[in-house]
């Protein structure tokens, strides 16, 4: 019976001589652990078929490796074990979703330790019992238009998980009834809030009727929904026609643990006539975004 050399191929015993070449060929070459170069996962599949029909089925002991050319450019080196479950070399896993990588997660759990990392949808996520973003980022999409005619807190936006609204759990919570995201980690965050303004009427000036005037509206970011504590502000004149964005950002702020952010119309933020109001909001990230990230 052939043997195995210390490098792990097969090799004739001395005695059998009368293997053919293609017989020692054939053993010899089958049992190096080449990278196989394939097009696809459909070729990829074949190779295992072919490896399985000539009695080298891949193992834990065998494992099959190939170079597929539709893969990500770091990522197409790949192995198999059982040559179902194929995993890329580099030892980071790619994800279109976290809906993906959750299933998958389930499916093979044996194959996961604690810090393994991941791409999901263009992020990167390490695996400590489940995905965490290292990202840790909230960012919430408006859902719904609000028509203020003084004070709001403007709670427009969609709550995590639905729409494209998304929060890194463990890191923040928000509350739908007050628009409040809580930071729940002491840090250094950036925060930006973008809220569409509709357009709006002109209306007759009162300090000089024979002018018009275009309704206005000013916005905060304040902190604990305390209204003395402003954070950042922007104020726009609506337009006649076209709908306008208010603008509010900070690129880096020291926020203790538990510090809730909100986005606030003051009371005598929105210039308007007498009973009049300005629509703020609306559905999708064109008419506005609440964003919350980790700066580490």
């Amino acid at each position: 019976m052939p043997t195995t050399n210390a490098r792990g191929h097969i090799i004739p015993l001395g005695s059998e001589a009368s293997f053919t070449r293609e017989v020692l060929f054939t053993q010899f070459g089958l049992s190096i652990n080449d990278i196989r170069p394939v097009a696809n996962a459909t070729a990829r599949d074949q190779f295992v078929t072919d490896m399985v029909a000539a009695g080298l089925e891949p193992s834990s002991t065998h494992p099959l490796f190939v170079m597929r050319a539709d893969a990500p450019g770091l990522h197409r080196i790949e192995y198999t074990i059982d040559g179902t479950v194929w995993l890329p070399a580099s030892g980071r896993l790619q994800f279109s979703s976290l809906t993906a990588a959750n299933s998958w997660a389930v499916a093979y759990p044996s194959l996961l330790t604690t810090g393994d990392a991941a791409m999901i949808a263009g992020k990167e996520y390490r695996w400590f019992g489940s995905w965490l973003s290292t990202d840790p980022t909230i960012d919430l999409v408006s859902g719904v238009a609000r028509t203020p005619g003084g004070s709001l807190n403007v709670d427009v936006w969609s709550v995590p998980g639905t729409g494209e609204s998304v929060a890194t759990s463990g890191w923040f919570t928000y509350n739908a009834a007050t628009g409040d995201i809580t930071v729940l980690n002491a840090g250094r965050y950036a925060v930006e809030a973008r809220l569409a303004v509709a357009s709006a009427a002109a209306y007759p000036d009162p300090a000089d009727p024979s002018k018009t005037k275009q309704p206005a509206i000013a916005v905060y970011i304040i902190r604990d929904g305390i209204e003395t504590q402003i954070l950042t502000q922007d104020s726009v004149e609506t337009h006649p026609t076209f709908s306008k964005m208010v603008k509010l950002s900070i690129p880096s702020i020291s926020l203790a643990a538990n510090t809730k952010l909100r986005v606030w119309i003051p009371g005598g933020g929105v210039l308007v006539p007498s009973g009049g109001t300005v629509g703020v909001g609306g559905v999708g990230r064109a008419n506005g975004e609440f964003m919350v990230r980790s700066l580490g």
